[in-house]
Parts: C-alpha cells; sequence; structure tokens
C-alpha cells in the first residue's frame, strides 16, 4: 500500500511537465495574438457554463450508480473537510496579519478541476497510473475514467463552495465593490433571483433591422413569448414580493447554488443513479444505450474540450500578465506575507498533511476502499496553485478594481514565479538626470474641496502649463496592451487606416509623416487617434473604420475616455472659478456628449538615443490633455525658454498640459506649454515607448475667441474648434510643410504675442 501511495506521489510530480507545457502553449498563443484578453474571458465563460456542466454530466453520470455510490462519500467529507479547514486557517491568517480579502479565498479555493484532470490525462499517456491499478483486470483507460469522476465530485463541491461563500469572504472592508454587488442583491441580477425588468418584446423595427442577435423565430412566437414572458414577470413578482423576508433570504442562498457546474453534476447523478436513464445514456446501443451513440456521444466531445482549454486561458492570461509587469505598469499591491502563507499552505502544508492523513486512512481502515486511483486523487485534491476562476469570483462579488488587479498579479506569480524571476522591467529613469520642476495636484484632494489643490492648478497653468494628477481613478493599463495590438500589425494593413494629409485628424499616422524641425526633418514616432464621437456614437457622420484590435476594445476604449473627461472637467471647472466665471462655464464647452475633436491616442516610437527628436516641439491643439507614458522622452521649454527639461514619468500619475483652445477661450490669461519627445534618457532608450493620450477638445460649434466678459468689445473674428484643430493638423503634415497659406497654424499661442502672457512672449519666441 505505501508503494502504491509513493508511486501516486512520484506519478504527480513526473506528470507536472505536461501541465506547465500546456500552459506555455497558451502563452505562445497570448504572445502572437492568437488569443488576447478579450477571447480568453469568452473561452474561459464557455468552459465553465457549458464544457465544465457537460465534463460533470458525462463523467458523473458515467461513475455514479447504486454499487459505486459508496465511493463518492469519502470525497464529500474529504471535500468539505479540507475546503472548511482552509477556510478557517485564512480567516486566522487574515485577522493575524492584517492581510487582504482575497488572500482568504486563495487559500481556500486551489484549482481542482482543469489543472488535475490535465494531470490524469499525462498520467494516461505516459502509462504511469497502470502502476496503481486496483487489480489485474482492471485497465488504465478505466483507471482515468474513475479518476476523472473523483475529480469531478471534488470539483462540484468546490464550484459550490466557490460561488457561494467565496462573495461572502470577498466582501470585506478592503473590498471597494462590495456595495455595487449588494446593491445588486448578490445576484447577477439583483432582485432575488427574478429578473431585473420583465422581457422585452422586439418590435416591428428591431425584426427589420436584423442582425446577429435578432430571434429566428417567426413573428407571431415573439410576440407571444414576449406577452407571456411579460405575464409571468409581473405574477412571479408580486408573489415574490408577498412572501416574509426569511422565505426570500432562504430562496436567494438556494438560488446562489443554481450555477452551471452544480447544474451539470445534478443531471449527471440523476442519470446515473436510476437504472433506466444510465442505460439508455451510457450502455452500448445492442445493450439498450439509445441516446449513447448520438446525444451522449455530443456531450463528450465538447465535455473533451474542458480541461486543455481552460489551461490554455491560463497561459495567455500568464502572457497578457508578465507583459504589463514588465512594462512596470500598475497591477495591484500583493503582501509577500500574504503571498508566502498562500504558497506554503497550498504546495506544503496540504500536501504533507494530505498524504500523511489518507496514509493513516488507507493502511490502517477500510474508509477508503482498496482502490489506489481513489487514493491518489484525494491526495491531489487540495493541493497545487490557487483556482483560476477566482478572477471570475471576484467579478461576482463585486470587488474593487485594486483588488482584482492584486488577485490576478498573485495567480501570476502563483503559476509562474521560476518564470517572472527571469523577466526585466523597464529600466529607470536616470537619478542624475535634471527634470522640469512641475506640481503635482492631488485628485483625491481636489474634488474634497481643497482649495490647496485648486491653487495649485491655476498656478500651474499660468506657469509650465503642465502639471502631474496624483490619486485619479483613469485606468490606462488597458490601452498600452491595445497600443502593442495596433502598432504590431503590418505596416500594409496599418496604412489601410491612414489619416491622410487633408486635416482629418482621426486614424493611423505613420512615422514620417509630420515635419519636426525648421529644414524639414521628419518625426519617428507612430500615432493611432480614435475619435470619442466615434466611440461614443456622439456623432455617426464621424464614424472611422477601425483594425479589429479598435474594434474588440471598445469597451476599454469608452472607459478610459469617460473617466478622463470626467477628471478634466473636474480642472475646468477650477479654472473657470479662477477667471471669475462661473464654474459650469468651461465644462459647458466641453461636454462629452456634444460632437468635438476630443480623441484618445496610441503612440509608438522605436529605440531612440536621446538626442533625436520623436516628436517635434508644439503646443497641443485644444483645452487640456491627460497623458500617461511609462520612458522619459517628454521634454518641456522652461519659463526662462533656455533650455529643455525632461518629464519624468512617476507611475500611477497622468500628467495634464493646457492647449490652444483653452488659452484663447481663457483670453490669453492661460498658458499652453511648447513642448516636444525626443529618444528616452540613459538605458531606456534601447527600449520602445508607448505612450497614452486624452485630448479634451471645445465643442465643434465654440468659436475660439475669449469668454471673458471684459474681453467682449475686442473680439475678432474667430474660427469654430472644428476648423482650428483641422488647420492645425494639415499645417504639420509633411505634405503641406511648403504651403505658405497653412504657416499661422504651425504655431501654437505659446508664439503669438497676442495670445501669451506678456512675460513668456520674448522669450518663448527667441528660443523658438
Amino acid at each position: 500500500m505505501a508503494d502504491s501511495f509513493t508511486a501516486s506521489f512520484l506519478g504527480a510530480i513526473q506528470a507536472a511537465l505536461g501541465v506547465l507545457l500546456t500552459i506555455f502553449y497558451g502563452v505562445l498563443a497570448g504572445q502572437f495574438g492568437i488569443l488576447d484578453q478579450r477571447s480568453t474571458k469568452q473561452v474561459s465563460s464557455l468552459c465553465v457554463k457549458v464544457f465544465l456542466p457537460a465534463l460533470l454530466l458525462t463523467n458523473v453520470g458515467k461513475e455514479l450508480h447504486v454499487s459505486t455510490i459508496q465511493l463518492y462519500a469519502p470525497i464529500i467529507v474529504w471535500s468539505l473537510f479540507y475546503l472548511l479547514t482552509s477556510m478557517g486557517l485564512g480567516l486566522i491568517m487574515k485577522r493575524l496579519f492584517r492581510l487582504p480579502s482575497w488572500t482568504v479565498v486563495a487559500i481556500c479555493f486551489n484549482n481542482t478541476t482543469s489543472f488535475p484532470l490535465l494531470l490524469t490525462q499525462t498520467l494516461a499517456t505516459t502509462k504511469i497510473l497502470e502502476s496503481i491499478l486496483k487489480s489485474d483486470s482492471d485497465s488504465g483507460s478505466d483507471a482515468v475514467s474513475r479518476a476523472y469522476s473523483y475529480f469531478l465530485i471534488n470539483s462540484l463541491c468546490c464550484n459550490v463552495m466557490t460561488f457561494t461563500l467565496g462573495p461572502k469572504l470577498l466582501d470585506g472592508e478592503d473590498s471597494k465593490g462590495g456595495q455595487e454587488h449588494e446593491e445588486q442583491g448578490g445576484h447577477p441580477n439583483g432582485n432575488g433571483g427574478l429578473p431585473s425588468h420583465p422581457p422585452i418584446e422586439q418590435d416591428d423595427d428591431e425584426v427589420e433591422h436584423a442582425n446577429e442577435t435578432t430571434s429566428l423565430l417567426p413573428r407571431p412566437i415573439i410576440h407571444a413569448g414576449g406577452v407571456i414572458g411579460r405575464e409571468a414577470y409581473q405574477g412571479s413578482k408580486q408573489e415574490w414580493d408577498h412572501l416574509p423576508p426569511w422565505s426570500r433570504n432562504s430562496l436567494e442562498f438556494l438560488y446562489a447554488f443554481a450555477n452551471g457546474p452544480m447544474i451539470g453534476g445534478v443531471l449527471g447523478a440523476i442519470i446515473g443513479l436510476v437504472p433506466p436513464l444510465h442505460k439508455a445514456f451510457f450502455n452500448d446501443v445492442q445493450h439498450g444505450g439509445i441516446f449513447n451513440a448520438w446525444l451522449t456521444s455530443s456531450v463528450q466531445n465538447i465535455a473533451d474540450l474542458f480541461a486543455s482549454l481552460q489551461v490554455i486561458v491560463a497561459g495567455v492570461k500568464l502572457s497578457s500578465c508578465l507583459r504589463k509587469m514588465k512594462r512596470g505598469e500598475e497591477s495591484g499591491t500583493i503582501p509577500w506575507l500574504g503571498m508566502i502563507i498562500i504558497l506554503t499552505t497550498r504546495f506544503i502544508i496540504w500536501p504533507i498533511f494530505s498524504i500523511g492523513l489518507l496514509y493513516l486512512f488507507a493502511s490502517r481502515t477500510s474508509l477508503l476502499g482498496e482502490d489506489p486511483i481513489l487514493w491518489f486523487a484525494m491526495m491531489l485534491m487540495p493541493c497545487g496553485p490557487t483556482a483560476m476562476n477566482l478572477t471570475s469570483l471576484a467579478e461576482v462579488a463585486g470587488s474593487g478594481e485594486d483588488e482584482k488587479l492584486s488577485l490576478s498579479k498573485f495567480l501570476v506569480i502563483s503559476y509562474a514565479i521560476n518564470i517572472m524571476t527571469s523577466q526585466s522591467t523597464l529600466p529607470p529613469f536616470p537619478p542624475d538626470m535634471p527634470t522640469a520642476d512641475i506640481a503635482t495636484v492631488a485628485y483625491d484632494k481636489l474634488i474634497a474641496g481643497d482649495e490647496t489643490q485648486a491653487q495649485a492648478i491655476y498656478d500651474a497653468a499660468t506657469g509650465y502649463g503642465f502639471f502631474y494628477l496624483s490619486g485619479h481613478d483613469i485606468d490606462a493599463s488597458s490601452m498600452f496592451g491595445l497600443a502593442d495590438k495596433v502598432f504590431d500589425l503590418p505596416l500594409n494593413e496599418k496604412l489601410k487606416y491612414d489619416m491622410g494629409t487633408t486635416g482629418h485628424y482621426f486614424g493611423y499616422k505613420s512615422s514620417g509623416a509630420f515635419v519636426v524641425g525648421p529644414k524639414g526633418a521628419r518625426d519617428h514616432s507612430q500615432f493611432y487617434n480614435i475619435s470619442k464621437n466615434d466611440m461614443l456614437a456622439v456623432d455617426k457622420a464621424t464614424s472611422t473604420f477601425h483594425p479589429e484590435s479598435i474594434n474588440s476594445s471598445r469597451v476599454p476604449i469608452q472607459t478610459f475616455m469617460k473617466s478622463s473627461h470626467a477628471v478634466v472637467t473636474n480642472i475646468l471647472r477650477v479654472l473657470s472659478k479662477k477667471l471669475g466665471l462661473d464654474e459650469e462655464v468651461l465644462p459647458n464647452i466641453h461636454q462629452i456628449n456634444r460632437p468635438s475633436g476630443c480623441q484618445t491616442r496610441l503612440t509608438y516610437a522605436p529605440p531612440l538615443e536621446s538626442d533625436v527628436i520623436s516628436v517635434g516641439e508644439h503646443t497641443d491643439f485644444g483645452s487640456v490633455t491627460v497623458l500617461f507614458n511609462q520612458l522619459g522622452g517628454l521634454q518641456v521649454l522652461s519659463p526662462n525658454a533656455k533650455e529643455w527639461m525632461y518629464v519624468k514619468p512617476r507611475p500611477g500619475m497622468a500628467i495634464i498640459n493646457l492647449g490652444d483652445g483653452l488659452v484663447k477661450l481663457a483670453g490669453g490669461r492661460l498658458y499652453s506649454g511648447v513642448h516636444r519627445v525626443v529618444g528616452p534618457p540613459g538605458d531606456q532608450a534601447k527600449c520602445h515607448r508607448h505612450s497614452v493620450v486624452y485630448f479634451c477638445r471645445p465643442n465643434s460649434d465654440v468659436r475660439l475667441r475669449s469668454i471673458l466678459p471684459e474681453d467682449k468689445e475686442e473680439q475678432e473674428p474667430a474660427m469654430l474648434a472644428d476648423e482650428w484643430i483641422a488647420q492645425r493638423a494639415k499645417s504639420i503634415h509633411a505634405a503641406n510643410y511648403k504651403n505658405p497659406e497653412l504657416q499661422q497654424f504651425r504655431v501654437g499661442t505659446a508664439h503669438n504675442a497676442k495670445d501669451a502672457p506678456p512675460n513668456r512672449v520674448k522669450q518663448a519666441v527667441a528660443a523658438l
């Protein structure tokens, strides 16, 4: 018996390499763009909602029948024991060491499905399982089938516990999304198990303009279904409202168990324990298996996809997270003590404890039977890495973004700690490099009413025209990932979306398309400009043709635009008040739901020496710019207009600067700082440089002239905001460089004595 346990343990170690290689294939799929984040989420959802229930149904149904039911009782007891023990240990560790809530679920829930199933497949291939067969008549295929069913019974218990108790464990004081989840009633819909609104019947227009979501049923059936659905909803809603609170709470608790894996397992148990059903589904055709050849086999076909696909998905996620960490992006915080406790529990404590305890029971009692495959499976059940589906659990629990990032980061570390140690981060910004003395504004304090922060904004707006912004809620990480995808496209593909030379300023700009010097020197950067009007459907006339990488990322682009515009709106409120206006004056002429030239820009530049100009000196066209970068290269002209100074990138902070549009609206009382982009300093010059920008510009119908009452009598005819942007965009294109009519648009307000603050005019013009 001891030899059987030793063989089981050694077999698990030998087969682990097969699992790691499968993860590596997923990493390759992510690195080469075969699978991206969006598609992996869809594949993962498909696995959990379709493939896993199918796997549970077929394997549990096949193995569970009246004569074998006693084999599964020890697994259910063991599953509940180690889960509750892990939960208690996690709660104690959290209280003792003040760890975040996600560490409890990371200790408690391990991967009980795809990894042990794939491990079993590998063991079967290497014939190792044949060394622990229960008898001479037992076969390797039978042993694999039994191991599958053992693991899947355990998986059924774990999935039920994960998605019922898991959200409660995550709903701690550090969960920023708990309130949102609570408001939703803890359910996918938030109405105590009822839909949040009655089914909506398709109207004639929707049916007439059919698309991929349109029902294929005839209109009368659709109409009748809508009527029946509404009546059923209204009746059930009335009954629900009349139930006492204890009854509703009980039903809500039971509803939490109604998930795909649970349904698949229950159906499998019913089919297995009812002899006629078991015969119809799993016997061969000659012995009464009327469903086996077509229905059962079709379900088995999709069930077989689960194990490998889940591990491939883990590899793709690993690839994405490692790229983010290598770029030095914000990805959540991990308490190292918590990580040590989790890894120690999962990979050391539970393996030692489970092997010792199960050996004791198997050698001294008959509770575990005489099947070494059962011992092998139970030995592995509480061991191994944390469950990948905890990222889904965090979504279900409504966890805060920082908690989700921390959990994702830990999963990366736990699955690939050896890979991580070989990954280098971006080279640091040289500490001895002179940098611009730019103020930092704390956005969280600003919106709380701190007048010191408001004054710092105004001082920056009349000084450098630049400032750092900390404490904001803008997440640019997904935009950097999108930039990778866009600029990795072949040049001929990117040129399909070229913005051209006529002033249209959305789409792709190739390297060398703009002039960066007085002698016609070309730039070294690539842009991709994405219109706010297009992404937020403000103006359908501005809809732009995009590559698939952009089209499939509309949701994160929209989120980035909205959060950036919200920050800009609060900055504009401050400047309105400082200019003696009502605080809503400037926000009203920069509305997110009105047509304008607002855009998100993704940029790329290859490795360049620090004396090479990537983007020439300029002022921005619009009103307020929100910039995120990871490497140095941005330079501003110092107030004395004698030297260029680097703006050091600071993790987590945005760089804010003013543009020409706002200077014109303020009658020249604000300053649009002159800036350029050169190769990064020091070792950063060896790196590829990306940045992500949001340009906020005035509404399209706004004329760019002073809005201050004291300037009304001196007004001259002014261009509309969109006309100004179009002329400036045309003027900097290499094809228009020698056009004298565009000369006046090549310089911004900082070069114009009429618009610039008097103490800057001569200095700026002399320097440029």
